[in-house]
């Protein structure tokens, strides 16, 4: 939380206005790289866990900790990956979610968030004032809810019974389950252990994340009683260099939101979107402390939204 922002202050900000075009290797060679990092993160996991009943307990503890930062830059390569319409892309990706036990998010993120982002229907979407923890409560399982019920309407569209092999829900269990059994094998109930740990790091870290992207910027419901499109200023953006790498440009968040499927070496800054002070993982320890999170961020969403309304039209 630290190392980063002082690296973030040394390289600069990384402004790129116009996104990238890629060429159809290099767009190959980008999703390749978030694909081998979930890859060796799985590999860390598996070995980890085999080991893990031979450490001491100071051992236990560090490798808890390594391997549960390692998976939580590793889930944001996931995410990278559940977007793309590849097979391959998906595969990956879902093997990353595997590895934090959060299979789940795929539904939930693709199907809901990016849908209902900025409203009060969307488990990913923080209000002005709530703090970080009360989020968690109300995101964690609210996301599971959530991807139960995407599912189940998806699947009664179709005609198709909610409690089938065709539930994408009833099909992750199988596939984690299968992922916790290879853990089993490598380091039985000890590897089961570390497992869950460094899962509940990483999944931490992917949902405070996920409190800092939209904190308080809500779409405004017009008279007809429904919300405003999603624009670049429901989202914060940050250009840190360091940290922008660290997490695959996702701090690039509105033009994320703005091109779901565009490879995170393309994005590009929104200038209409607010701007975080500093990059995620300072902010994240800054968010652990509701009153320091507050004091920092609620005049600046206020400032963003009345920078919005006066760029509306009148």
């Amino acid at each position: 939380m630290i190392v980063v922002p002082v690296l973030d202050s040394l390289s600069g900000e990384d402004v790129t206005l116009d996104h990238l075009v890629l060429s159809r290797s290099h767009r190959w060679l980008l999703e390749a790289a978030p694909a081998l990092f979930v890859l060796a993160d799985a590999v860390v996991v598996g070995f980890t866990a085999h080991i893990f009943g031979r450490l001491t307990m100071t051992e236990k503890l560090f490798a808890v900790l390594s391997v549960g930062m390692i998976a939580s830059i590793g889930i944001t390569a996931a995410h990278e990956l559940v977007h793309k319409p590849r097979r391959f892309s998906k595969l990956f990706g879902r093997l990353g979610l595997a590895n934090v036990c959060y299979l789940h998010f795929e539904i939930s993120h693709i199907q809901g968030h990016h849908v209902r982002v900025g409203t009060e229907d969307d488990q990913s979407t923080a209000w002005l004032g709530e703090s970080l923890y009360r989020f968690l409560f109300r995101t964690i399982p609210g996301c599971f809810a959530s991807s139960w019920d995407l599912e189940k309407h998806r699947l009664g569209r179709r005609g198709q019974a909610t409690l089938s092999f065709s539930n994408q829900m009833i099909q992750f269990t199988f596939l984690q389950s299968a992922y916790i059994a290879v853990i089993w094998y490598l380091g039985s109930w000890d590897g089961i252990l570390l497992f869950l740990f460094q899962a509940g790091i990483a999944v931490f870290m992917l949902e405070a994340v996920s409190y800092i992207e939209h904190y308080g910027l809500m779409r405004a419901k017009r008279a007809d009683g429904k919300h405003e499109p999603m624009s670049p200023a429901n989202s914060w953006d940050c250009y840190g260099r360091f940290s922008s790498y660290l997490v695959f440009q996702l701090q690039r968040h509105a033009d994320h939101h703005s091109f779901p499927t565009r490879a995170f070496a393309s994005l590009k800054t929104a200038g209409d979107a607010p701007k975080l002070p500093v990059g995620y993982p300072l902010l994240i320890g800054i968010a652990m402390i509701p009153f320091l999170w507050r004091r920092m961020m609620d005049p600046r969403v206020v400032a963003a939204k009345l920078a919005t309304r006066q760029m509306q039209p009148i």
